[in-house]
């Protein structure tokens, strides 16, 4: 994708012209980030700013991880489609050829965290226990798919 944003800029006349970038926080935006600082541009990797509203997102996921229910045996007409943008990113990132050298190594490093596998199982289950009516009003409301696009 850096290859094809040089491109990009090159054929409109603004590679030297490139303050930031705002993306999603996804690792292949990392990646991208990493590898267009190392292409002729104006563009520096410190000038990479996430989304705020993607980061909001995911935090709300990982927040409300811990009180989802699995959809196995549920309705599947009740039932949302989830897309993963990281896992369509690193598809598409696959399909290209970008040729790295030593000054550009990129880390492929999984920043999440998930605080609630980090615990012991006492404390485990005690959280678990004392969200079991959370987590049930949520699997209620959670029936209710509301989709925009």
């Amino acid at each position: 994708m850096a290859k094809a944003f040089q491109v990009m800029l090159e054929q409109f006349g603004l590679k030297h012209r490139v303050l930031a970038v705002n993306a999603d926080n996804a690792s292949a935006n990392n990646t991208q980030t990493k590898m267009l600082a190392c292409l002729n541009n104006s563009f520096q990797s410190v000038n990479h700013v996430h989304c705020y509203n993607h980061t909001h997102q995911l935090l709300a996921k990982t927040l409300l991880k811990p009180f989802s229910t699995s959809t196995a045996g549920s309705d599947p007409d009740l039932e949302c489609e989830v897309t993963d943008d990281a896992e369509v990113l690193l598809i598409l990132d696959d399909d290209l050829d970008l040729d790295t050298d030593s000054a550009c190594e990129v880390d492929d490093i999984d920043d999440s965290i998930d605080k609630l596998q980090e615990l012991d199982n006492v404390d485990h289950q005690r959280i678990l226990n004392e969200t079991v009516a959370v987590k049930a009003t949520i699997a209620k409301v959670s029936t209710f798919c509301f989709h925009y696009h």
